[in-house]
């Protein structure tokens, strides 16, 4: 090997579960699909504490069975 001669430059492997090529887009996505699971979430129990009257009614039960608690 020469004085003049330089070593090859070998690049990374990209990291485990990352494609090559991903960028900064999958932390984004592991992000939105977070946001989008709370989000349901909340929904949800929205959606039962509006309509937990409604049961109590159609059903003659106390709210304790229907909570959970």
């Amino acid at each position: 090997m020469n004085s003049e001669e330089k070593p090859p430059q070998v690049k990374p492997a990209p990291g485990p579960g990352i494609p090559p090529g991903a960028g900064g887009q999958v932390p984004w996505v592991a992000l939105l699909i977070l946001v989008i699971g709370a989000f349901m979430a909340i929904l949800d129990t929205s959606i039962v504490n509006v309509a937990l009257p409604r049961f109590m009614t159609l059903f003659a039960r106390s709210q304790i069975r229907y909570s959970g608690f």
